[in-house]
């Protein structure tokens, strides 16, 4: 992808699909409360909402790990630089595992405290703690599903990641009313089955994808020999920086999260229903942010750092 070409098409071309895949990605929260409250009512919607903050916490360290992959991956696109394309790729596949793996014990460990740090009313206390143990399951899909798309973002298709979050709403949007009702050999788990569900779908949405690129002959997440040590350095310089920036709003959800479940189940479920509505109206920066990342890598690793200059102006007109 030239650094140089598509001016205002460029920009259009990766951040329309983004903003889509973001809105699509935030139904799947939308249809959760849905579908809990049409058969659990509103303690289901209750427990889901709690759990939201620490759930969205996690995604956003996603969001940032991968984030250090694609401005890496960018830069190496800008300058054709096949061989720290491979580096980082398979760093950042390696890097993304592990935070993954540490995320996902720690959320299982902690869970107990975690929901005690929110002032989760009693009543919804033991369900807050089993679906917190069940949903963070969901960190490894997730992270990896990241880790692809920023992959192939780096390279100027929005596409793969889009494709992926409309299967993921559309399966979890199918999914979770078997899960909690039981249908078949899948048992009834009640409030429980919107995280169960939200497992299975972004562990059938990276299957999937891992099968497709498979299929058309292409690594997914690199060879081991590309493993650096120099890359994890400088990963860890650019996500860190990264990271920080987008969990500052989620910490700040989980805060205000504390604060409302000291108003009880019935302000609990209101607010649940508020924040999904809320989280598709930051859509738009999410998505420019992820756009203007990777144009203004590419432009910066062909040495061309006017251009990155003329990607950042038009992301902030488009803001």
């Amino acid at each position: 992808m030239s650094a140089r070409a598509g001016g205002w098409g460029r920009v259009w071309a990766l951040f329309g699909p983004l903003m889509i895949a973001l809105i699509v990605g935030n139904l799947q929260g939308i249809a959760d409360i849905f579908w809990l409250g049409r058969f659990v009512g509103v303690d289901g919607v209750a427990v889901a909402t709690v759990v939201f903050p620490v759930v969205v916490l996690g995604a956003q360290v996603a969001v940032g790990v991968s984030n250090a992959t694609a401005i890496l991956c960018s830069r190496a696109v800008g300058a054709n630089d096949d061989v720290h394309m491979a580096k980082v790729v398979a760093t950042g596949s390696a890097v993304s595992l592990l935070v993954a793996v540490v995320l996902t014990l720690g959320v299982f460990a902690s869970a107990p405290a975690l929901a005690a740090s929110l002032n989760t009313p009693p009543e919804l206390m033991d369900a807050t703690v089993s679906f917190l143990r069940i949903q963070c399951f969901s960190f490894v899909p997730l992270f990896l599903y990241y880790q692809l798309s920023a992959v192939f973002r780096a390279q100027g298709d929005a596409m793969f990641q889009l494709w992926g979050l409309v299967a993921a709403v559309v399966l979890n949007v199918g999914l979770v009313p078997v899960f909690i009702v039981g249908l078949g050999p899948v048992p009834s788990l009640g409030t429980l089955g919107a995280a169960a569900a939200n497992v299975v779908a972004y562990l059938l949405v990276l299957l999937g994808a891992l099968l497709v690129l498979r299929r058309q002959g292409r690594m997914a997440f690199g060879r081991r020999r590309d493993l650096n040590l120099g890359t994890i350095r400088e990963m860890t310089v650019v996500g860190l920086a990264s990271t920080l920036q987008v969990i500052s709003p989620a910490l700040s959800g989980v805060l205000l999260m504390g604060l409302v479940n000291k108003h009880g189940v019935g302000v609990v479920g209101a607010f649940g229903v508020a924040s999904k509505v809320e989280a598709i109206m930051l859509v738009p920066a999410l998505a420019m942010k992820m756009t203007v990342t990777a144009l203004t890598g590419n432009a910066f690793g062909a040495g061309q750092p006017r251009i990155a200059w003329q990607h950042l102006r038009r992301g902030a007109v488009l803001c």
